[in-house]
C-alpha cells in the first residue's frame, strides 16, 4: 500500500511538473493588425488596428509573430535585434507603400549581415534616403524582401556608399528600378560606390533595371549589383563607371544585356562569374550565350523574352529557386528552365491570349505567326529551316524548335510544280536528283 502510494505520488508529480514546463515554455505567434484607418489600439483586429507599421512591429516580439498591413502609404520602419517576424502586405506592393520621404531609409530589416530573420513581402519602398552612414540602401538593409518593388531609393556619404536599393538582403521576386548610389566627391575625397541596385546580396527572380552608381572623382562600380549571387535574374539599362550590370557577381541563369558603363568595354559587367547566362561578350564558363535576348518591348520597360528569344529553356535547373517566375508563372515550363527573371509562356498561351496581350487583330499572318512561335511585333522574325551534315549525312534542322508545344512535318519535291510530299527522317535513303525542295509545315500537337 506504502509502496503504490508513494508511485502515485511520483507520478502525479511528473505529470505537475511536465504541465508546469508547457506553460512556462509554449509561446503563441500573434498577429497584428495595420490600417490607415486603425484606432490604434492593441492591434490584434482590424477593429484595433495600429495606423503604422512601426507601432505593429513594436508589439510583434516573439518569433513567428505577423505584421499585417492592408492598403496605404506608410512611413519608415526599423527592426534591428534580428527578431523572427513577417510582415506582409495584404494586396501587394502596388497597393501598400512604404515612402522614405527621400529623407530616411524605408525599411531596416535586421543589424547584422549574418541574420536575415525579418521577412518583408508584398510593399513598395520608395523614395529612401541614407546619407548618414556608408552603407545601407536607401530600401532596405538585411533581412528577406519577397514580391517588393524598390524604386528611386538613394545612398550617398562622405563615406563612400553601397546599396543604392538593397544591402546584405536576399530578395525574391523583387524588382529595383531607379536606385542610385552616389558620391559627389573632390579632388581630394576620391571614394568608390558599389552597388547601385544591390550590394552583396542574394536575388532570386528579381529584375534590375535603371540603377545607378556615380562617383565624381572616385570609381563607380556595379550600376544593377556590386558583389552577392544572382539566380535568374535580368538586368538591362544600369549604369556605372565599371559593370554597368554587374561587377564582383555571380550569375546563374541570369540575361545581363543593354548596360552602360563610361569604360565601356565593361558596360555589363566586370569581374564577375557566369553560368547558363546570357551576356556580351560572351562570358567564360558553361552554357553562356552572347546573343540578343530579344526583349519585348525593352524601350517601355518589359524585358520579358520573345517566343524566338535565344534564352529559352537555355538555363540550368539546378540554380531553379522558387517555384514561380516574376509574374508568378510556373519557373521552369517545357522542362528546362529559361534564362532571366521571366519564363516565356507566350507559347503555352492560346491563340485568343496571345492576340489579347499584343492587342493583334484575328488574321492569317498572326496566327500563322503564333503556330511558328514568332515573336508577331519584330518584322524581322521568321522561321529558318536550313539542310546541313552531320556526321556526313544529311539533316533538315529550323529555329525556331518548339516540340513538343508544336509539330513539325518535313515535306519534299524534286520539282517546283510537284505536289508536296512527305519527306523521309533519313534523308540519305533519297536518290540523287538534280535539284530537290525542302520545307517545314508547322501544326499543332
Amino acid at each position: 500500500m506504502n509502496k503504490r502510494s508513494r508511485t502515485g505520488r511520483v507520478a502525479h508529480g511528473v505529470l505537475a511538473m511536465l504541465a508546469l514546463i508547457a506553460t512556462t515554455t509554449a509561446t503563441h505567434a500573434a498577429t497584428y493588425y495595420v490600417s490607415p484607418n486603425g484606432n490604434n489600439g492593441n492591434a490584434l483586429s482590424w477593429a484595433t488596428a495600429k495606423t503604422t507599421i512601426q507601432a505593429a512591429i513594436n508589439l510583434a516580439v516573439n518569433a513567428g509573430d505577423e505584421v499585417v498591413v492592408t492598403n496605404g502609404t506608410y512611413g519608415v520602419i526599423s527592426v534591428t535585434d534580428n527578431r523572427r517576424i513577417t510582415i506582409r502586405s495584404v494586396n501587394g506592393a502596388g497597393v501598400t507603400i512604404i515612402d522614405g520621404g527621400n529623407a530616411n531609409r524605408c525599411a531596416m530589416l535586421g543589424s547584422s549581415t549574418a541574420h536575415t530573420n525579418t521577412v518583408l513581402t508584398g510593399f513598395t519602398l520608395r523614395n529612401g534616403l541614407c546619407n548618414s552612414s556608408s552603407f545601407g540602401g536607401g530600401g532596405s538593409c538585411f533581412g528577406t524582401l519577397n514580391n517588393c518593388v524598390l524604386a528611386g531609393n538613394t545612398t550617398g556619404s562622405t563615406h563612400g556608399t553601397r546599396g543604392g536599393g538593397a544591402y546584405y538582403g536576399v530578395l525574391n521576386n523583387c524588382t529595383l528600378t531607379g536606385n542610385t548610389v552616389s558620391f559627389p566627391g573632390s579632388t581630394g575625397m576620391p571614394l568608390a560606390t558599389y552597388g547601385g541596385g544591390a550590394y552583396y546580396s542574394t536575388l532570386n527572380n528579381c529584375i534590375l533595371t535603371r540603377n545607378t552608381a556615380s562617383a565624381g572623382y572616385g570609381s563607380a562600380n556595379g550600376g544593377g549589383a556590386y558583389g552577392g549571387t544572382l539566380n535568374n535574374c535580368t538586368l538591362s539599362e544600369n549604369r556605372a563607371k565599371y559593370g554597368g550590370g554587374v561587377r564582383s557577381c555571380t550569375l546563374n541563369n541570369c540575361v545581363v544585356w543593354g548596360n552602360t558603363a563610361s569604360n565601356v568595354a565593361y558596360s555589363n559587367s566586370i569581374d564577375s562569374v557566369f553560368w547558363y547566362s546570357c551576356a556580351a561578350p560572351l562570358p567564360s564558363g558553361t552554357g553562356n550565350i552572347a546573343s540578343n535576348p530579344l526583349f519585348v518591348d525593352a524601350a517601355n520597360g518589359d524585358f520579358r523574352l520573345q517566343p524566338d528569344s535565344p534564352c529559352i529553356n537555355k538555363g540550368n535547373n539546378a540554380y531553379v529557386v522558387g517555384n514561380v517566375d516574376l509574374d508568378g508563372n510556373p519557373r521552369i515550363l517545357d522542362g528546362t528552365v529559361d534564362m532571366g527573371a521571366y519564363e516565356s509562356v507566350f507559347l503555352t498561351l492560346n491563340y485568343g491570349a496571345w492576340r489579347t496581350y499584343h492587342t493583334l487583330p484575328d488574321t492569317t499572318v498572326n496566327s500563322n505567326k503564333w503556330l511558328a512561335g514568332l515573336a508577331p511585333l519584330n518584322p524581322n522574325a521568321k522561321v529558318t529551316a536550313r539542310i546541313e551534315m552531320r556526321d556526313g549525312m544529311p539533316y533538315v534542322d529550323w529555329v525556331p524548335d518548339l516540340r513538343p508545344l508544336r509539330s513539325y512535318t518535313k515535306e519534299m519535291k524534286e520539282h517546283l510544280s510537284d505536289p508536296w510530299q512527305p519527306a523521309p527522317e533519313d534523308l540519305s535513303t533519297l536518290p540523287l536528283t538534280p535539284s530537290r525542295f525542302f520545307r517545314v509545315k508547322v501544326a499543332l500537337p
